[in-house]
């Protein structure tokens, strides 16, 4: 920070010493105490800050002009102002969403030409970044883990949601708490929608195509996840294997050199079914000799199903042509929660690790031999009430979602669980926004507006307004606007 861009402030210490602290003023007239600075990237430094009315502890977030960063910060500015006016929020569409380290309050820096903004401190006491996971003696049990892919996942469902996408997904923005699986996501500045570009990525982490169009969308945010889920459950980067090794040796070149190739032209996954040519298994670093071994165990003891993900994202779906057969964010919150609940197994030493049907694996915590999994009795089915058939009962209505995010399309199916008297109630589009209901009584379906949100309904092409709580009958060809500019769904067919 330059001198004019903060107030200088004195004053004396417990220990008798005279100390001048630098006194930021946020717009809505906050004062901040600038204190130690905490970290810098490419365009932002961030600082400790004291909010000088109760002595609260924030970070502040200081982005320094330059010629050649002008645009860029403009367009983050703009992001900034609208995450402080409009934040993300949970499933029900009110409370903050807890994983968001969002930006609190702007403080305009008049001065040197830049701004910053004051945002929460997290707490490093009990949240890990994930790039210091593996180094520290915290790594967290299976449990642990598939609770914080869940809560990654589930960030960016409410991201995607929105409207928006992240842009910069890698190691360094993510924080995790080992004990409870909590997350605590940072540097949520580049939030917006997919024209803009703020910012490239991260290497290792940035999808292929960002290396020829340099447009950030959702399909980029979700290889960039896996990527994230990959590094946290195999300790690795899923395009780093032979064929990139020998490329970078016989160019002699780095990695930030070689990543529009490595990356980009010519990634391959390192555990392709199809092409074994970046294969890690017995291959050795003279750096680090149990390098790739220890991804390769980490592999191996990964769940069918998370396995099946990585290879539909890194394999299926790696080109920018088959983009969109990368998991999404709800997939992976589905897979994760199967683990969870069918493929972990706990050793004697008490440590929870994924588990196996077929095979004895070992703990990765003592190297004790684990047992099998066994899978749970299912339950007795339970009987159909016994009732008459309904004539001409709806049971299906089906969506054409159009979102700024996915220029594709994209059906929605909403069907009732079961045949019963009186009215249905089915939750399955309850991203908080919406649910079906049927009633037998007049044969109809409705969609409930459970946003906190007024939609707009055109009906023949009368337009009307659908606030919070309201319901709309639903009739073939009605046009309902949940978040202007940003979903708009079809009712395409009604059965």
């Amino acid at each position: 920070m330059i001198s004019g861009d903060y107030k200088e402030r004195k004053r004396r210490t417990r220990s008798g010493k005279t100390v001048t602290d630098r006194i930021v003023v946020s717009r809505t007239g906050t004062e901040y105490m600038i204190g130690p600075e905490l970290g810098r990237g490419g365009v932002a430094a961030v600082f400790r800050a004291r909010r000088c009315s109760d002595q609260k502890e924030f970070a502040f977030k200081e982005f320094e002009p330059s010629p050649e960063n002008r645009r860029v910060h403009r367009c983050i500015k703009k992001n900034i102002e609208d995450l402080i006016r409009r934040p993300l929020t949970d499933d029900d569409g009110k409370s903050f969403l807890e994983s968001f380290i969002r930006p609190l309050d702007l403080v305009d820096l008049p001065a040197s030409g830049g701004f910053g903004y004051i945002m929460e401190l997290v707490d490093t006491d009990k949240y890990i970044q994930v790039i210091k996971l593996r180094h520290d003696d915290v790594f967290p049990e299976a449990d642990i883990l598939c609770k914080a892919c869940i809560n990654i996942a589930h960030f960016f469902k409410r991201v995607h949601f929105r409207g928006v996408c992240y842009k910069d997904i890698s190691y360094n923005n993510v924080f995790i708490n080992p004990r409870t699986g909590d997350v605590r996501i940072i540097d949520c500045d580049n939030i917006s929608v997919q024209s803009v570009k703020t910012i490239f990525g991260t290497e290792g982490f940035a999808a292929p195509e960002i290396y020829v169009t340099e447009t950030p969308d959702t399909y980029s945010d979700y290889f960039s996840m896996a990527c994230l889920f990959y590094f946290i459950l195999v300790g690795g980067n899923p395009l780093d294997g032979k064929k990139t090794r020998d490329y970078l040796m016989k160019n002699n070149l780095d990695i930030h050199d070689a990543r529009a190739v490595i990356y980009g032209s010519d990634a391959l996954f390192a555990f392709d079914p199809r092409d074994h040519s970046n294969e890690i298994r017995n291959l050795k670093d003279p750096l680090t000799p149990y390098r790739y071994e220890a991804q390769v165990i980490c592999w191996e003891n990964l769940p069918a199903a998370v396995k099946k993900g990585f290879i539909q994202t890194f394999s299926t779906g790696l080109k920018n042509e088959n983009k969109h057969m990368r998991v999404k964010d709800t997939d992976w919150i589905r897979i994760f929660e199967g683990v969870a609940a069918s493929d972990l197994v706990r050793c004697s030493c008490g440590r929870m690790n994924f588990g196996d049907r077929a095979k004895h694996r070992i703990c990765i915590f003592c190297g004790k031999k684990l047992s099998l999994i066994k899978d749970r009795p299912k339950p007795a089915p339970v009987p159909a009430p016994v009732q008459g058939p309904v004539p001409n009962e709806l049971t299906t209505v089906t969506f054409l979602a159009r979102r700024d995010i996915a220029p594709t399309r994209l059906n929605i199916t909403a069907k009732r669980k079961a045949l019963m008297a009186g009215r249905q109630v089915y939750p399955g589009l309850n991203e908080g926004w919406m649910k079906i209901q049927y009633n037998s009584r007049v044969n109809s379906l409705a969609a409930v507006n459970m946003s906190g949100s007024d939609w707009i309904v055109t009906d023949n092409g009368i337009k009307k307004n659908c606030g919070p709580g309201g319901r709309v009958i639903l009739k073939k060809g009605m046009i309902i606007t949940v978040f202007r500019r940003r979903l708009q769904l079809t009712v395409e067919d009604i059965r």
